[in-house]
């Protein structure tokens, strides 16, 4: 009794495909679009297109073109794969956190999922346990959106349970885009079952596809130990053990002799992934960790009392750079011994950049080396005030005035911070690691609120000025802005 609806359905789509076919003008046509550009109008061959080439009977130019994935324009390419059962597979990606906190020794950071907060925890959820993990939010350095794969917080067992709840497949289309999600996650034996459901359906446009699918969770499934070992590696990068994922992936041959091709595939996946992830978590952690590394350099040879400016300056220019470097790969060589300085370079170009990310530098009071003073000094001379009455008021007292700050005096005053800033400030505009942006901002002087000048009443009602004692007429502090 069920055969024969299913015998109907298949005519009555071997009819509308023959309809389809029609030349065009004849029947409707679908436009699809390539990246070059250029526009073909036909007809989607379903039962020929697969995961790797889109097959089109173009009417204008006659006969069946096949064309890959990657020529399509992205919309199209989504669009007709939704259309067909194969939808893409980026609602894998979840919405979490990258959270940086203090341990004894330094801060280390977690990626998650947040599930709670309880008694001063946060509480975070990630693949690499079974329970959340409890951060103590005073502990908190930074919490930053991001977005995660699901296999990086829920084991894929259960991220397929929510998905077939999220879906209810009822027809082979929706079980095929079950399967697909199943295996793109690593839930072999669900994604088997759900081939295996759509492949049932002979009327089914994709019923080739599923019943290769079949055949491919079949050989994986047969792999057990090997897809064990895939799992706890990617368990690995979610959790950043990027060292133990590097020799991981170099035994894995010697471990899995036999290994089936679809396992093979999958660990070409797990390379590509290690790879994209691991390099984007060192470009984050080089992003944020050169400036505390040269601040810190800069702050142990600037507290040197005696420390000559020229010598400070000459490190700057020339060294500065590579020591920076070369401690930030020791750090990031804790976590992947394969990191060089080279690397780490290319590492940091790469850090991500948000436009509201932007942030200050200071030059402090020696902004007056920066930015030469443009008020002439004073004479220093005392004035009177008011007009003198009757010949009474006596000469002006003769009291010596301030002198300007010169470089060598400002250098030996200076307090470490200021000298930390000021030398922080130039290494960031000098070295061409930062992007700079090209409008200075500037602060009044604290000392003279931007006027340039300092002032004091004499008795006899003389007014006596004389250049800032701090910015040395340059009336203000200079900031930078820097990402």
């Amino acid at each position: 009794m069920t055969a024969r609806p299913t015998r109907m359905r298949s005519a009555l789509l071997l009819s509308l495909a023959g309809f389809l076919s029609l030349p065009a003008g004849l029947a409707s046509a679908e436009v699809v679009k390539l990246r070059t550009g250029e526009t073909i109008k036909g007809r989607v061959v379903a039962e020929r297109t697969n995961e790797n080439i889109l097959v089109v009977e173009d009417y204008l130019l006659g006969g069946f073109r096949e064309i890959a994935w990657g020529a399509v324009d992205k919309p199209d390419e989504t669009r007709i794969k939704e259309s067909l059962g194969m939808g893409g597979l980026g609602d894998t990606l979840v919405q979490g956190v990258l959270i940086v906190y203090r341990l004894n020794v330094g801060t280390t950071e977690v990626r998650g999922v947040i599930v709670g907060q309880e008694a001063g925890f946060l509480l975070l959820k990630n693949i690499s346990s079974k329970d959340p993990l409890r951060i103590p939010l005073d502990k908190i350095v930074s919490r930053e959106n991001i977005e995660m794969d699901a296999q990086e917080v829920w084991p894929p067992a259960e991220i397929i349970a929510k998905k077939r709840e999220e879906l209810n497949p009822v027809e082979a289309r929706d079980w095929y885009k079950l399967a697909q999600h199943a295996e793109a996650v690593g839930a072999y034996a669900e994604a088997k079952e759900a081939y295996e459901t759509a492949a049932a359906d002979e009327a089914y446009l994709q019923r080739s596809q599923a019943q290769l699918g079949v055949t491919r969770m079949t050989a994986v499934l047969n792999d057990s130990e090997a897809i064990r070992t895939l799992n706890d590696l990617r368990n690995a990068v979610s959790s950043q053990l990027w060292k133990r994922v590097r020799e991981g992936i170099e035994g894995f041959g010697a471990k899995h002799p036999d290994a089936s091709e679809p396992v093979k595939k999958q660990l070409e996946g797990l390379k590509a992934d290690f790879t994209k992830k691991r390099s984007a978590a060192f470009a984050d952690f080089a992003g944020r960790n050169l400036e505390p590394i040269v601040k810190r350099m800069i702050e142990l040879k600037v507290r040197v009392r005696d420390a000559a400016f020229n010598d400070i300056q000459a490190w700057i220019r020339k060294d500065a750079i590579e020591e920076g470097f070369a401690e930030l790969a020791k750090r990031l060589q804790e976590k992947d011994p394969s990191v060089t300085v080279e690397e780490v370079k290319t590492l940091f170009a790469a850090r991500p950049k948000r436009p509201n990310s932007f942030r200050s530098a200071r030059y402090d009071s020696g902004s007056f080396l920066i930015e030469p003073p443009q008020i002439k000094p004073p004479s220093g001379n005392p004035r009177p005030t008011q007009p003198q009455k009757g010949g009474n008021q006596g000469p002006p007292p003769n009291i010596p005035t301030p002198k300007p700050p010169t470089r060598d005096t400002w250098w030996t005053d200076a307090t470490s911070d200021v000298r930390r800033n000021f030398w922080w400030a130039t290494f960031v505009e000098k070295s061409g690691l930062y992007e700079v942006s090209p409008k200075k901002e500037k602060t009044p002087c604290s000392a003279c609120d931007g006027a340039g000048k300092q002032s004091r009443m004499l008795s006899g009602g003389y007014l006596q000025e004389w250049l800032c004692v701090r910015c040395g007429g340059a009336r203000f502090d200079i900031i930078i802005k820097y990402r």
